[in-house]
């Protein structure tokens, strides 16, 4: 199982350096600006949206019989070609797999977007400096036209404008973690729903013996991990961004709330494992998987080891809640999924959105999700029966995903990241207070925006 795990966290360190991604390919020279990556729809010499083809018609799956199409995934998607093959068999359809690693993805896809020569079919659409330069095809037409649309969850994950650019692909989202058998041991037969909760259930866990650290959360200057503090600030009420992305709004008092109580977790009632100063989200889940904390806070597609007989020993123990809330507040998450697209420059594109629709749909996302763990974009999925007998915490990542907010569509992510986790550390381990070390990071950011 621990390889199982493993793989987990590769994937997430994969979908994080998208970001590094998107940094560089405004850097060569394949985005617009900023300005206009963030909000822009599609750059002029968009291509239009061909007419959606009907059930039935010459543009259906079965008539692309002997269409050859390619696609271009990041590395740790070696799932896909298996599944490929089916998709091969079912269609007649050939597809051309290649995986590659972001820096090796920079340039094929560089070349290939400045070339126009339609060398790829099927590509991510998380990048939204591509989406803005017009590099991806809009799919609203399409992804509105499927029969069970409102099953789908994330339809705008992709949104740039007034356009979709992609369907969702594989589900990811910040979750809170508890252990039921703690708890119970404690005396609570629910998990905490506010913050105040939060410190009396884990003071009570700490004091009759259960856990010398009963919360554990994912504090290492590491990518992908800040994420959690931003589910914090959003829980607080608070906002990182005004709605254009021009103004940091992380130091207003939602955002000093949010990091000054998880500042007093750890100095004033020392609830944090130590350990968390070091720890990415796959060791919140390694630690709880091993029944030695209550709390913690991790990546929805990192919950795979806590029913895994191999590797935990709490298994049916550990189950997924909500951030815990101040009074009055709701409890929102970061939505950290994927997405694929079809590159604006394919001469295959019905051949490519029967080939996106077989990845991106409900049987598809079922057979990950039995096989490998993969919270899916489907709703029913969450609630259906087969599924949840070995998946008992998807009804409460569906409840969890109700409010999420996005990741920054910001080609500058990749430098704002890492001044927001310098400056949650100082606030943390007591070498600023909160307003400081939020008020600095907010004079940094606005720095980096005006670049």
């Amino acid at each position: 199982m621990a390889d199982k795990a493993d793989s987990k966290q590769s994937l997430k360190d994969l979908q994080l350096t998208r970001r590094q991604f998107m940094i560089r390919a405004a850097m060569a020279g394949l985005a617009t600006t900023a300005g206009s990556a963030l909000l822009a729809a599609c750059a002029p010499g968009q291509s239009s949206q061909p007419p959606v083809p009907a059930a039935g018609s010459a543009a259906s799956a079965k008539s692309l019989s002997g269409t050859t199409i390619s696609a271009l995934f990041i590395a740790d998607k070696t799932f896909v070609p298996t599944l490929t093959k089916d998709f091969e068999a079912q269609t007649g359809i050939k597809v051309n797999v290649e995986l590659a690693d972001y820096d090796s993805m920079l340039t094929k896809l560089a070349a290939s977007a400045s070339a126009k020569k339609g060398t790829y079919d099927v590509i991510s659409s998380d990048i939204v400096s591509w989406r803005a330069a017009g590099y991806l095809e809009p799919l609203e037409a399409r992804i509105n036209a499927l029969p069970n649309i409102d099953d789908l969850m994330g339809k705008d994950i992709a949104k740039t404008g007034d356009h979709l650019y992609g369907m969702p692909w594989l589900i990811n989202d910040r979750i809170f973690v508890y252990n039921t058998k703690i708890l119970k041991d404690a005396g609570f037969d629910k998990p905490p729903v506010t913050p105040d909760e939060l410190v009396r259930q884990a003071q009570a866990i700490q004091q009759k013996g259960l856990s010398k650290y009963p919360i554990m959360f994912p504090w290492a200057q590491h990518e992908g991990e800040f994420n959690d503090f931003h589910a914090w600030l959003c829980t607080f009420g608070g906002h990182l961004f005004d709605d254009a992305y021009t103004k940091p709004r992380f130091n207003e008092p939602e955002g000093v709330a949010a990091l000054q109580f998880l500042t007093d977790l750890n100095l004033k009632y020392k609830l944090v494992n130590p350990d968390s100063l070091a720890s990415k989200s796959v060791q919140v889940t390694n630690v709880m998987a091993q029944g030695q904390t209550a709390f913690g806070t991790t990546w929805a597609i990192l919950t795979g080891p806590f029913d895994d007989p191999a590797s935990s020993k709490a298994v049916g123990q550990i189950r997924v809640g909500l951030y815990p809330a101040p009074s009055g507040k709701t409890p929102i998450t970061e939505d950290g999924s994927e997405s694929l697209g079809i590159a604006s420059d394919s001469k295959n594109k019905d051949a490519a959105w029967e080939y996106l629709k077989f990845l991106t749909g409900k049987d598809t996302e079922k057979r990950l999700l039995l096989e490998q763990g993969n919270p899916p974009s489907w709703k029913s999925l969450y609630n259906d029966p087969a599924i949840l007998k070995g998946n008992p915490n998807l009804p409460d990542q569906m409840k969890a995903r109700e409010k999420t907010d996005i990741v920054p569509p910001v080609v500058w992510y990749d430098d704002f990241s890492p001044i927001m986790r310098v400056a949650i550390l100082k606030a943390v381990t007591g070498q600023q207070p909160a307003q400081k070390a939020m008020d600095d990071a907010a004079v940094d950011v606005a720095k980096l925006i005006k670049k």
